[in-house]
């Protein structure tokens, strides 16, 4: 967060922009590495030796060629094999796609279970009794304070949850009084 202080709201939307934008430079080409892993694992188990060597040496060249790329959307692995029958003009890969579709996705959603993180999120919520000090939320649910979690919050490390109130005790003040009381009866009571 030191990195931010100072910065007005302009400088702040193009630093977070910025960041946006590289995150999602990098789940795009993540979800391609792990399409491209399958693709390549079926490809291999189905005897396509003529094929096998040349993904393995033109990966980046095909990522980096995907003039339709949108990171917004996913790179599936039936996105990859029409990427690479346009690329080696052919079928193979889409009929692979076809002929072992339930394989590829249930691998596929196997290796990507660490990204569906991202989509997820945990809600935390606290009630506060008395005033309301500090707290690093400003989400509010009625008198509770709410905190909402997802790995986008974790990318830089730890997150801490942090609130702090402030409530007038009742009992300590009648305590105090009656030990003012009890002070004041034993002064008079000596002289």
């Amino acid at each position: 967060m030191s990195g931010y202080q100072g910065m007005n709201g302009v400088e702040l939307k193009s630093v977070l922009e910025d960041a946006e934008e590289k995150f999602m430079k990098w789940l795009y080409h993540t979800q391609f590495e792990l399409s491209y892993e399958v693709v390549e694992y079926f490809l291999q188990r189905g005897g396509e030796a003529a094929y096998v060597a040349k993904l393995k040496t033109e990966k980046e060249e095909i990522f980096l060629g995907d003039k339709n790329r949108k990171e917004e959307n996913e790179c599936s692995p039936e996105y990859v094999c029409t990427l690479l029958d346009k690329r080696y003009d052919t079928l193979v890969f889409t009929d692979l796609y076809k002929a072992n579709q339930k394989e590829i996705q249930k691998m596929y959603d196997k290796k990507c279970v660490t990204m569906e993180l991202f989509d997820n999120q945990i809600k935390f919520e606290l009630a506060m009794p008395g005033e309301l000090l500090s707290a690093n939320t400003l989400l509010k649910e009625g008198d509770r304070l709410v905190w909402k979690v997802d790995a986008y919050r974790l990318l830089g490390g730890s997150y801490v949850l942090e609130a702090e109130s402030r409530a007038m005790n009742t009992w300590a003040f009648c305590v105090t009084g009656l030990l003012i009381v009890l002070a004041g009866y034993g002064i008079i009571r000596k002289r």
